[in-house]
């Protein structure tokens, strides 16, 4: 895995979520309490954007199909509705290590 900058902290979303493209991979950062987290960006169900979802403590919920994943492990805790996941099931997605230093966030990638 490689260190990557995202941003400074000052100019990390005050909404507490942004999405980044860091070596070629799609995630989304969340700010929770304090503590920055990141995991990939696509849902694992149907690549629904979880930087829209609804973010609720350190869960955050696809706003397509309504999987839910924990933002610090990437783990699925909720898998989509019964008519949604006919096709295919949601599964664990990644998270990445974030790290602040020098007022500057860092991802590991």
């Amino acid at each position: 895995m490689t260190l990557e900058k995202i941003c400074a902290v000052a100019e990390f979303s005050p909404s507490g979520t942004q999405a980044f493209k860091i070596s070629g991979k799609d995630v989304v950062v969340f700010m929770v309490d304090g503590t920055y987290h990141a995991i990939d960006r696509r849902c694992s169900h149907m690549g629904g954007d979880l930087s829209k979802g609804k973010l609720d403590g350190n869960t955050i919920k696809c706003p397509i199909h309504g999987a839910v994943f924990n933002i610090e492990t990437g783990e699925l805790v909720k898998q989509v509705g019964k008519m949604a996941g006919l096709v295919k099931k949601a599964s664990n997605i990644k998270a990445y290590p974030v790290e602040v230093t020098n007022d500057e966030l860092f991802i590991d990638i």
